[in-house]
C-alpha cells in the first residue's frame, strides 16, 4: 500500500501487494482507493465503509486486452460519488442501481453498447468521462440524452464521426471535450446545448462552423487548438517564396457574447478580424500563428492572458500596450527586436521571452516594477536575479561617449591626468560588460549594436571607438580590464568576431601573463559550450586567429588548460579546429615535471582515443612535431610512450600501406591480432583489396584468406560481397557458392562434428542471415549492372537454401536496388545514360512481373517519400522515370502505399501529357478519395485533358477536403476555365 497525504489517495496494487484489508484502518482520512493491476474478480472489503471519508473509487485492469470483472459490493458503497473503471472493466457485469455515483470515468471498447450500459447503471451522473482505444469508428446510442442531471463530458479517441441529436437533450451539460474524433464537421447537436459554458474541441474540422454555433450564448471558454486549417503549425512560410492558402477562421466565433477564454493554436491564424465583436475576451492562446502585427489585440481591453508562441511573422507588440495583461507568452518569436511596449502593461506579472533570438535591450524586463516571473534563456535568467544591481547602471550611451572622447583625445602629457582617464576607460568597460551581460541571450551578442555596427560571422567586426580608446591605454590597462575585454566580446564561438578579443588577448600575450591566458581559456571554452568543434573557416575569422596566432603564444599552463579534454574535432587537423598544432608549442614550453606529466597525459590520451580513427601516419607526423621540440629526459619519456603504442602504430601502418608487400604482411597476420580492434576496422584492410584489386596483384590464397578471417567472424557485410564479386565470381557462379557453403557448417563442425542436435543453433542462423545478406548484395548488384543468365539463378537457389528469402522478397530488394539507382541518377548523371536508364526500367519491368504473391513489403523501402524527392526537382527526363516506376511497382505494392504515391502518377501524366497513362493509372484510384493533394492535383490533370465534368467534381472533392477558391483561381492549369461559369459556381462554393 502507499499513501500520498496530499492527495488523501491510498493506491494498492493487487499484482505486488499481499492485500489486507484491515490495514486500511490506518488510513481514516482517505477520500480515494484505487486498485491497480485488477485481473480476477474480488469483492470490496468491508472495512472500505469504515472509511468515512472515503468518496472515490478507482480500478486499473491490469491488461489492455482482456477485461477485468468488476467488485463485488459496489452497490453497498453508497458514499463513493466518482468511480473509475479504467481499460477494460465488464460493464455489463455491473450491479444494475448505481445511482449514487455522480462522477464515472472509463475506457470502452463499444461506445454504443457500453454507454447504453452506463446510462441504464449511472441516472444521476453529473460528470462522465469516456475514451476509446484510439477506435476508428464507433457511436453513441439514443441512450446519451438520458442523463439529465449530466454538467460534464469528456469523450476522447472513441471513433465518434457525429454526435445523434439525443445529444441535445443535454441541457445541464456545462463542459464538453472532445478530442481525437474522426468528426469532418462539427456536430450539429452540440449548438442546442445553450448551457454549455466551456467547450473542448481539439481536432480538424474540415467543413464550414453552423451558423447555430451563435446559439451558444453561455459559452465562457472555448478551445479549437487544431481544428482550422488542419492544424497549421506554421502559416507562414519564412524559408520560399511559394504561397500559403488559408480558410479564413469562422467569423460565428466572434459573435459569442459571453466568450471569455479562447484557444486557436495550430489553426493558420493570420488576421483577427473574425473577432470583431470579441472584446470581453480575458485569456487568448494563439501558438504558431501568422499575425503580421499586434494592432488587433488593442480592441480585446480585458486581456489577462495571452500566448503568441511560435508567431513566426510577428514583428512587434506595440498593439499591446495598455492591456490589462497579466501574463505575456513571446516564446521563439523570432523576429521580434523590440521589448519596449512592456513597460506600457501596467499589471505585468509573468513574461516568457526564451527564443526571442532579435531582442537586444531586456532593460524593459528588468526596470519592469510588476514583473515576478521570467522565462527566458539561462544568460537572461542569471542577469534577471542580479536586476536590482543593473538598474543603476548608466545607460549604454554614456558609456559609449567615453570610448569616444577617450579615442578622440588620444594620450595626454600629464600623467594625473591620463591615469583619472584611464580609470574612466576601465570603468566604462567594466559597464560595457554589465550591458553585454543583461542583454546577452542565445548567442546573441548586443556589442555591435552598442556602436552601431553590424555584426558578422564571416569578416572581422570593428567597434572604432572602442578599439581607439584601448590603444590610447594598451600598456597601461590592467590585466582585470584585458581579460573583461575579452569576456565581453567572446560569448559565442560561432557568431562573435571582435577585433577587440584579437588585441587585448595579443596584449596579454605580449606580458606573459599565464594566469590571465588561462582565464582567456576558461572563457573561450564558456563560448565553445554549445559549439560543434570542427567548422573552422580557415580563415581570418577571430576563431581561426586565435588558433593560429594567439594560442601558440600562450604559455605551457594555459596550453594545458586549453589542451584539456579536448575532444577529437578540436584537436584534429583532418576536418576540426586543428587544436593539435599546439601540442609541439606546449612541449617546448614546459617548464616543470608536473606540467610535462599532464600534457603527456593529454596526448596520449587524445591519441588512444583517436589512432584508429585518424591513422597512424596522422599520429605519426604528430609525434614527430612533439621530438623535434623535446630534448634530454623529457625527449627519452616520450619516445618510452611512444615504443608502448608501437605494435598498434605498426599494424595501422600497414593497413593503411598501398604496397602489395605490406598488405601481404597483414594477412598473414590477421589470425594474431586482437579481434575487436580488426572487427571495427574491418573496412579499412577490406576496402583497399577491394578499390585496388587488380593494381595489388595479390595471389588468390591471400584474398581467400582475408575474406575466410572477416566472414568467420561476419564483419565487412558491405566490403565482403565486392571481394568476392571481384576474385571469385568471375569463376562462376558455382564457385562462391562453393567457397561460402563450408561456413554454413562452420559452427556444427567446430561444436558436434557429429552433427548432433546440441550444436549451436543461434550462431548457425547468424551465420546463414549474414550469407545471406551477402548472396542479396550480389543478387541486387546483378539486377543493376544487368543480370547474367548464368550467375543469377544458382545464387539464387542457393539463398533459399541458406535462409528462409522467399522468392518475392529477393525479388523485392532487387527492384529496391534499381529504384535507389533510378531516384539518384543525377547524382551520377554521366554514368546513368538514357541507355543505362532504359536498361534498368526494363529490368525493373522483369523483376516486377516476377513477383509470384503481391503485394510484397519491401525491407527499407519509403516508396511514397522516395518518390517524391525524386518529383520535387522532376524535369522530363524525371516525369518519364515516375511513370515507369509507377506502372512496374503499383501492381505488387499494398493498397495503401499505392494510394499514398499515385497523386506523383497523375502528376506525372499531366507533365507528359500521356492520356492514355492518366486513364490507365485511375485504376489505382482509392474507392474513397480522403488526400486533398490527390483530390487536388486529379482536377488539375483533368483541366489540362479537358475532361471538364471530371474536373469540376474534383474541385467540389478539393474543396470539402480543404482546398481555398484562391489556390484554383492561381494555378495556371485552370487558365482555360477562369471565365467559365460552371468553374465559377464550383469555387463560389468554397466560400459557403
Amino acid at each position: 500500500m502507499k499513501y500520498d497525504q496530499a492527495e488523501q489517495r491510498l493506491s494498492i496494487d493487487l499484482s505486488e501487494d499481499a492485500f489486507e484489508p484491515g490495514a486500511m484502518a490506518q488510513y481514516p482520512d482517505a477520500r480515494e482507493i484505487r486498485f491497480d493491476n485488477v485481473s480476477t474478480a474480488f469483492t470490496l472489503p468491508d472495512e472500505l465503509g469504515e472509511l468515512r471519508q472515503l468518496e472515490a473509487l478507482a480500478l486499473y485492469g491490469a491488461s489492455r486486452k482482456d477485461s477485468f470483472p468488476p467488485p463485488a459490493g459496489l452497490e453497498g458503497l453508497s458514499r463513493i460519488k466518482t468511480l473509475t473503471l479504467w481499460s477494460f472493466c465488464d460493464l455489463a457485469a455491473l450491479p444494475s442501481d448505481l445511482s449514487h455515483v455522480e462522477s464515472f470515468h472509463t475506457v470502452v471498447r463499444d461506445p454504443f453498447a457500453d454507454t447504453r450500459i452506463i446510462a441504464e447503471r449511472f441516472p444521476n451522473l453529473r460528470e462522465l468521462e469516456i475514451w476509446g482505444s484510439h477506435l476508428k469508428t464507433g457511436e453513441l446510442p439514443p441512450e446519451i440524452g438520458d442523463f439529465a442531471h449530466l454538467e460534464k463530458l469528456a469523450l476522447v479517441s472513441c471513433g465518434l464521426s457525429d454526435l445523434p441529436v439525443e445529444f441535445a437533450r443535454l441541457k445541464q451539460l456545462r463542459e464538453l471535450r472532445l478530442r481525437g474524433l474522426p468528426c469532418e464537421q462539427f456536430p450539429g447537436a452540440i449548438c442546442e446545448l445553450t448551457a454549455l459554458e466551456l467547450l473542448e474541441f481539439k481536432q480538424p474540422i474540415t467543413k464550414k462552423l453552423p451558423e447555430s454555433f451563435a446559439r451558444l450564448t453561455s459559452l465562457r471558454k472555448l478551445d479549437f487548438a487544431h481544428a482550422f486549417n488542419k492544424g497549421t503549425m506554421s502559416p507562414v512560410d519564412r524559408w520560399s517564396e511559394e504561397k500559403v492558402y488559408l480558410h479564413p477562421l469562422p467569423a460565428v466565433i466572434g459573435q459569442l457574447p459571453a466568450l471569455e477564454d479562447l484557444d486557436l493554436s495550430m489553426c493558420g491564424l493570420v488576421d483577427l478580424d473574425f473577432l470583431q465583436n470579441a472584446r470581453q475576451i480575458k485569456r487568448f492562446r494563439a501558438q504558431y500563428n501568422g499575425l503580421p502585427d499586434s494592432k488587433a489585440f488593442a480592441r480585446f481591453a480585458s486581456l489577462e492572458y495571452l500566448n503568441l508562441e511560435n508567431s513566426e511573422a510577428l514583428k512587434e507588440i506595440e498593439g499591446l500596450a495598455g492591456l490589462p495583461l497579466v501574463e505575456l507568452i513571446l516564446e521563439d518569436c523570432g523576429e521580434i527586436s523590440d521589448l519596449a511596449p512592456i513597460a506600457q502593461l501596467p499589471r505585468l506579472a509573468k513574461l516568457n521571452i526564451d527564443g526571442c533570438d532579435e531582442l537586444e535591450d531586456l532593460d524593459p524586463a528588468y526596470q519592469h516594477p510588476t514583473l515576478e516571473t521570467l522565462e527566458a534563456s539561462e544568460d537572461v535568467l542569471a542577469q534577471w536575479k542580479l536586476r536590482e544591481r543593473l538598474r543603476d547602471l548608466r545607460p549604454i550611451t554614456e558609456v559609449v561617449a567615453v570610448f569616444e572622447k577617450i579615442a578622440a583625445a588620444g594620450k595626454g602629457v600629464e600623467s594625473s591626468v591620463d591615469a583619472e582617464r584611464l580609470a574612466d576607460f576601465e570603468a566604462a568597460v567594466a559597464d560595457l560588460k554589465l550591458h553585454v551581460d543583461k542583454n546577452y541571450h542565445d548567442e546573441n551578442n548586443p556589442l555591435a549594436g552598442y556602436f552601431a555596427q553590424e555584426p558578422d560571422n564571416y569578416e572581422i567586426v570593428h567597434l572604432p571607438a572602442l578599439e581607439s580608446a584601448f590603444e590610447v591605454f594598451r600598456d597601461d590597462a590592467s590585466i582585470e580590464c584585458l581579460t573583461t575585454l575579452v569576456i565581453l566580446s567572446l560569448r559565442s564561438v560561432t557568431e562573435d568576431n571582435y577585433e577587440i578579443t584579437l588585441s587585448a588577448v595579443g596584449e596579454i600575450n605580449r606580458r606573459e601573463d599565464s594566469a590571465a591566458q588561462k582565464a582567456v581559456v576558461e572563457c573561450f571554452k564558456a563560448a565553445c559550450e554549445y559549439y560543434d568543434f570542427g567548422h573552422r573557416f580557415m580563415e581570418s575569422t577571430v576563431l581561426d586567429q586565435l588558433y593560429d596566432d594567439c594560442f601558440p603564444e600562450f604559455t605551457s599552463g594555459a596550453l594545458i588548460e586549453l589542451l584539456r579534454d579536448g575532444h577529437g574535432d578540436m584537436l584534429n587537423s583532418n576536418g576540426g579546429d586543428q587544436a593539435d598544432q599546439l601540442f609541439a608549442p606546449a612541449f617546448k614550453k614546459i617548464q616543470c615535471e608536473k606540467e610535462f606529466a599532464a600534457l603527456l597525459e593529454i596526448f596520449f590520451e587524445y591519441q588512444d582515443e583517436n589512432l584508429e580513427y585518424h591513422g597512424a601516419e596522422y599520429f605519426g607526423d604528430l609525434q614527430e612535431g612533439v621530438r623535434a621540440v623535446l630534448s634530454g629526459e623529457y625527449l627519452t619519456r616520450f619516445q618510452v610512450a611512444v615504443r608502448e603504442r608501437a605494435e598498434q602504430m605498426a599494424v595501422l601502418e600497414l593497413i593503411e600501406s598501398n604496397e602489395a608487400a605490406d598488405k601481404i604482411r597483414l594477412i598473414a597476420m590477421l589470425p594474431e591480432l586482437d579481434e575487436e580492434f580488426l572487427k571495427d576496422n574491418a573496412y579499412k584492410v577490406l576496402r583497399p583489396l577491394v578499390d585496388h584489386f587488380e593494381s595489388f596483384d595479390l595471389s588468390e590464397d591471400h584474398i581467400l584468406a582475408a575474406l575466410r578471417y572477416f566472414i568467420e567472424r561476419e564483419s565487412g557485410p558491405y566490403d565482403v560481397p565486392r571481394l568476392i564479386q571481384k576474385a571469385i565470381l568471375p569463376a562462376g557462379p558455382q564457385a562462391v557458392i562453393d567457397f561460402l557453403r563450408p561456413f554454413l557448417n562452420a559452427n556444427q563442425d567446430a561444436n558436434d562434428p557429429g552433427g548432433s542436435d546440441h550444436s549451436d543453433s543461434a550462431a548457425r542462423n547468424a551465420r546463414s542471415e549474414y550469407i545471406a545478406e551477402i548472396l542479396l548484395w550480389l543478387l541486387q548488384s546483378f539486377a543493376v549492372q544487368g543480370d547474367p543468365e548464368s550467375a543469377g539463378p544458382p545464387l539464387e537457389i542457393f539463398l533459399s537454401e541458406v535462409s528462409a528469402q522467399s522468392a518475392d522478397a529477393v525479388r523485392g530488394s532487387q527492384l529496391k536496388a534499381i529504384f535507389e539507382v533510378l531516384k539518384d541518377h543525377r547524382r551520377n548523371s554521366a554514368a546513368n545514360t538514357p541507355e543505362k536508364l532504359d536498361a534498368l526500367l526494363a529490368r525493373m519491368d522483369e523483376f516486377a512481373a516476377g513477383v509470384e504473391q503481391p503485394p510484397i513489403t519491401i525491407r527499407g523501402l519509403d516508396f511514397k517519400f522516395d518518390l517524391y524527392l525524386m518529383a520535387s526537382h522532376a524535369e522530363d527526363e524525371e516525369w518519364r522515370l515516375i511513370k515507369r516506376i509507377c506502372a512496374a511497382c503499383f501492381p505488387i505494392l499494398a493498397a495503401k502505399v499505392v494510394h499514398d504515391s499515385v497523386y506523383l502518377a497523375i502528376i506525372a501524366a499531366g507533365k507528359t501529357q500521356d492520356l492514355a497513362y492518366f486513364e490507365a493509372m485511375q485504376n489505382y484510384l482509392p474507392e474513397k478519395i480522403t488526400e486533398t493533394l490527390l483530390a487536388y492535383n486529379l482536377a488539375c490533370v483533368c483541366a489540362t485533358f479537358e475532361k471538364k465534368a471530371a474536373m469540376l467534381e474534383y474541385i467540389a472533392l478539393s474543396i470539402r477536403l480543404g482546398k481555398t477558391a484562391a489556390q484554383f483561381e492561381d494555378d495556371p492549369d485552370f487558365a482555360a476555365y477562369r471565365e467559365d461559369d460552371d468553374f465559377r459556381a464550383a469555387l463560389a462554393a468554397a466560400g459557403r
